[in-house]
Order: C-alpha cells, then structure tokens, then sequence
C-alpha cells in the first residue's frame, strides 16, 4: 500500500514537537505506513483550537479534502471532526488512532473507485482463498505448531472448538446506510411490490454490502439480516423459474443476473457469519442461548445455499462452502445441539442444523455436476427427505482398518477439518481413517427407503406417481450407495489435440449434409475411452449448455459420431465437460409431417450391430406415429416404437419399417 501522509495544521511548536516525537517511539507499533508533510494535500489533517490559525485552517477544510482530527486535552467536543486524538499522548493510543484512521482512509478510497458489488467481489474471492486454503496433515515443525496456537480464533467457552472464518475488514466510518428496521421494511415492501427481482437484489446489496463492512450494534444488524433473509426468502426458492428466464439472456446478462443471486447469497452468510463470530468470542453457548444457535443455522442455511446455487450454475466456489459448514458440524457436535430446532415468529418450526448439514451433504455426494440445472434443484429438495435416515459417527475399530470394510454400501469418509465432501470408505487409506476429526456419514437407512420406493413402485397400478422421483433417483443411487464405477477406462490424450464440437440438431444435420464446421467450436481433448471423451473449453459461452446437451463430434481423419453431455464443471473460467459418444454413424435425413409444408431435419443413427434409431426435434412425433422418411434419394415409411431417451431440444425413438 502507498504511504499515507499526516499533515500538522498550524500547530503551536510544542504541539508539533509532542506528535513528531510520538510518531517516532510508535514507528514498529503502526501497521500501516504514514508520513508528516508539512505542505501539499494529505490524507489526515491534524488540528488544534489553541491556536487561531489552526481554527481557521479547520474552518475551511472540507470532507473531501480527507479525515479530520483534533488534536485536545478533552475527548468530549462536539465540533464535526473525524478523530479526537487526546492530549497527552500516549504510544498506545496514538497508535490505534493512526490504524483506525488508516483502515477508514482505505475503505473510503474503495468505496470511491469500486461499486459496492465490485467491493463485495473482491471480499468474497479473499475469503474463498483464505478458508479453501488445503489443510496440511503432514507433522510440523514445533515453532509453526505454536504458532497456530496462538493465533487460532478461540471461542471464550471451552466447550467450543477453534473456528477460523474468513471476513471482511470492519471500521466505523460512517454512510447513509439504512439501519432503521422501520425504515428498511418500508423500502424493501415497495421493491417487492414491484415483482423486479433484479431491482430487489441491487437495492438489497447496496445496503449490505457495506453493512457487511462497518461496525454497528448485534441486535441491529440480526434485526435487520432478518428482514433481508425475509424479503429474499421466496428470491431464494424460485429458482427453477429462474433457470427458465435465464435461457432467454445473452452470454453476458446471464452471468450478470447468476453473479448478482450469488453475491446475494454470499453477503447474507457473511452477515451472519459476522453475527456468529462476535457471540462466539463473548462466550455465547449454542445450547443456551438460542439467538447464537439460530445464527448458527443461518450460517448452515446459507452456505448451504451457496453450495446449490454453485452446482446448479457452474460457480467454481465451493471449497470454502464446504469448510463452513465442516466447521459448523464440530461446533454444534460439541455443543449436543445438532437436533436442536429454533423457534421464532417468523420460523415456527425452524430445521435442526443436522438437517441442513445433512441435505447438502446428500446432494453433493449424488454428483449434481451430472445432472441437469432443474434436477439439481429437484435433488436437493427430494433428499430433504431422507436427512433423517443419516447417521454420522467416529470410525469403529473396525472400520479403520482397510481390509475389514464391509459390502454393505453407504458408508462415507467425512474429515471435519477439510473442504471437500465426504468420500467412499473404500477409497480411504488406514493413514487417512486414522485422522482425529473423521466421522462416518452413513446412507445406508436412506437407500433401505429409496429401495422401498422403488418396490412401491414396481406394484403401484399407475406407475406415473413415482416417475418422476424415480428417474431421479436412479441417476443418483450409485453415488448415494458409492457403488458408481467409470464404464470405460479412460486412455491420456496427446496435447494440444483439438476435437470440433456442434450444439444444436439442425446445425448437426446441417453440416453431416453439406461437409461444412464452420460453426463449429473447437475443444481441447484430454482423455478418451470406447465411451466417451474429457474435453474442456476456455472461451465457451456456457449460458446454455446443460446436462444432456447433445452434439456433433468431428475429428480430423475419423468418422463423425453423436454425443450426449454426461456432466459439466467450471474450473476458474475453463470449463470441463464429459460426453458420452452414441454408437453408430449420423446420416443426415429429413421427413414430413401432416399440416407442416417444410421438410424437417433429423438425424438416423446408422449402428451395424443394432436396429437403427431416430433423433427429431422435440414434440413432433409420438409412439406409433408413421410417416414418410428421405435419406439422400430414398424415400421408405417408418413407424416409432419407443422413446429411447429425450431433452429440451430432441427426441430419441426406437422404429419400424414399415
């Protein structure tokens, strides 16, 4: 950071004197640099209304020129300055007066060059960086162990273990924040009338952002977090209207409307991040003092949320989620309250923390980067479900050792002090389950009651009021049970290999026909195997893609073939992406149906081992529906069987000739 200069304003000599020489002896005490000027502009403005000439210099300071201090022998005036910095000096005060002043002298200055968003940006990605920091578990040295003793964020009650969140720097400076609850409920009942989910989110952040930053009272700021999480709250859970209406955006409006709902999500933990942490250290105690345990659940509420909206719009943020919530789980472990359930006005049966904590744990280990962005949503409400069917305990004896595991699936890893989800038992090495904050989080009771589903199901007369929660489930239950496997092995690829990819059935067929890529977007190859191909992208706009997205491949001097989007995942701005190649060849075809006068494209997938199938635009043709079909210059009728598989854009049938 620059030097920040002090500037002493017609001062009397002994009053100079008295500040240089303090400014001296607090040299190795300040942690910010400054310097005294004697001319020119400056970022402090020390004064004195013992002396004439300094009441004037005063009088015609302005704000903008920068802070204001008074430099008197009686802290209580009532003069408009910044700082009273009291007579007579001491090393220690003067030293805090020089930090606070400095702290504030920053922020303003990010204030003026940043909108609060970008403020808000750049706090969180600090945040995600400190907390996802990996965690070493390798022995260190004695001095480094001390070290983080001593440095660790203790609770003031011994019952509660070190918690350590990342937030952003707070000061007292002072702005039009709104923090009358009166005057807030008003503001944000005008916004919601006007139904403008945008208007909502950027009012709302231009009062918490800042919030976020400054000093205020507990009571004011849960009071007005409530009536934020309030205002918010069905914001937060229409999100599958939401995934809808984003389709519609460009490239850039989508990222804009995915950072805004986000940096939403991020200012309300911070919020009650900062809630938690200064009962934590006043020695507050979950178990008796309901306000801490509430914010608690708040923290696991919205980090929780932040986790979903990450897997639903490919947010590259989950580490320091995943920590939070981790860190969380000990606390309310060792306060006996992960059962608890808080009662307020508003939340009359409000969740446990162990079921927050237990429903995104299932979503996350069900791999929700394979599903699409409305069955993630859907997911994470089914396994609301099932979060009381968890267990999660200390490794028997038994299990710590690798060579005892048992074949009852279900049984995951969790280490408490990491950012990642829990992992496969099996995968674990006896060093690894030797770790002093594992803990067995156990599926096993949820896929006793998903297995019953299924039975009800297979009996059920009308199979359609299971479908949906059934298809569901079947793409998950393998990563629920971590009995999922790879099907093909995956073989390295050389570098810099480029594979032409074509989103869109028309675009596809459209090239098959005339031989053309232009439109093609080029992707960089990193594995293969009979299956399918890893590649990824860094300029991809990725607004649209999904999950069962299907697409052309094209290779230089091989056959091209037909592709399904397995799952997808942001890393930093490349984005990675499993396809699944469908055997056989694409010919492009077109075909007729009744009361359309123009021929529409579709594509037959052309298998030498196997009946050929068909792939339409979506909702044109149904089961035994027969039509005409040209393929080059041949023209036969075909009637559809079955539908194979189907998305937002396309169809997949089985058929006859006829």
């Amino acid at each position: 950071m620059s030097t920040l200069k002090i500037k002493l304003c017609e001062l009397n000599d002994g009053d100079i004197g008295s500040i240089k020489s303090m400014f001296h002896l607090t040299k190795s005490q300040r942690k910010h640099d400054w310097e005294i000027v004697l001319s020119g502009s400056a970022d402090l403005y020390i004064y004195s209304f013992e002396s004439e000439s300094s009441i004037s210099a005063w009088q015609n300071h302005s704000s903008s020129d920068g802070m204001s201090v008074l430099f008197s022998t009686n802290l209580d005036v009532d003069v408009a300055v910044d700082i009273v910095l009291k007579k007579p000096l001491r090393t220690k005060s003067f030293s805090e007066v020089l930090d606070t002043a400095a702290k504030q002298i920053h922020l303003s200055t990010r204030l003026k060059n940043h909108s609060p968003e970008e403020i808000a940006l750049q706090d969180i990605y600090a945040a995600e960086n400190t907390e996802a920091e990996p965690i070493v578990k390798e022995k260190e040295s004695i001095l480094s162990s001390v070290s983080k003793r001593l440095t660790r964020k203790q609770s003031a009650h011994r019952d509660l273990p070190s918690i350590n969140f990342a937030l952003p720097e707070q000061t007292e400076i002072q702005t039009d924040l709104i923090i009358d609850h009166v005057e807030l409920k008003q503001t944000l009942k005008l916004l919601l009338a006007g139904h403008n989910d945008n208007a909502l989110i950027s009012a709302v952040l231009d009062n918490l952002i800042p919030l976020n930053r400054f000093i205020i009272p507990s009571k004011t700021r849960q009071i007005l977090l409530e009536i934020y999480r309030k205002s918010t709250f069905q914001l937060m859970r229409g999100w599958e209207a939401r995934v809808n209406l984003l389709k519609e955006l460009s490239q850039d409006d989508y990222l804009k409307s995915v950072q805004a709902l986000a940096m939403l999500i991020d200012e309300l933990t911070i919020g009650y991040k900062i809630l938690f942490m200064e009962a934590y250290h006043q020695g507050n105690h979950p178990k008796s003092k309901e306000s801490f345990l509430l914010t608690i659940n708040r923290v696991a509420e919205y980090s929780s949320l932040n986790l979903l909206h990450s897997y639903c719009f490919l947010r590259s943020s989950q580490a320091a989620s995943i920590n939070t919530l981790h860190q969380l789980y000990l606390c309310c472990e060792a306060a006996k309250v992960l059962e608890t359930q808080v009662s307020t006005k508003d939340d009359r049966a409000s969740l446990s923390f162990s079921s927050i904590y237990n429903q995104i744990i299932l979503t996350s280990i069900a791999d929700p980067f394979r599903l699409t962005k409305v069955d993630v949503l859907k997911l994470y409400r089914l396994m609301a479900k099932y979060t009381k069917k968890i267990t999660i305990n200390l490794l028997s004896e038994d299990q710590k050792q690798p060579n005892k595991d048992t074949l009852m699936g279900g049984f995951f890893c969790l280490d408490l002090t990491s950012d990642h989800i829990p992992t496969s038992l099996d995968r674990m090495t006896h060093k690894e389950r030797s770790l002093p904050k594992l803990r067995i989080f156990n599926t096993h009771s949820a896929l006793i009651s998903i297995e019953r589903i299924f039975q009800l199901a297979a009996s059920s007369p009308d199979d359609t009021v299971y479908t949906s929660e059934i298809q569901l489930l079947k793409k998950v239950i393998p990563h629920l049970n971590n009995s999922y496997e790879r099907q093909f092995k995956r073989i390295q690829s050389d570098d810099d290999i480029q594979v032409k990819l074509i989103n869109g059935l028309e675009d596809i067929q459209n090239a098959l026909h005339t031989g053309s890529y232009d439109i093609a977007n080029n992707w960089e190859l990193h594995n293969r195997g009979l299956g399918g191909m890893m590649l990824s992208n860094k300029e991809i706009p990725y607004s649209h893609l999904d999950v069962g997205d299907f697409y052309g491949v094209f290779e230089d001097e091989k056959p091209s073939s037909l592709a399904l989007v397995r799952w997808l995942r942001l890393d930093q701005s490349n984005l990675e992406m499993g396809i699944e190649v469908l055997r056989g060849e694409p010919i492009a075809i077109h075909f007729f149906v009744e009361n359309e006068p123009e021929q529409i494209p579709a594509l037959l997938l052309r298998n030498k081992k196997q009946a050929d199938t068909l792939i339409t635009p979506k909702g044109l043709l149904n089961i035994d529906d027969a039509f005409e079909l040209t393929e080059n210059d041949k023209t036969y009728i075909i009637s559809i069987n079955t539908l194979i598989d189907n998305s937002f854009h396309y169809d997949h049938f089985s058929f006859s000739t006829i």
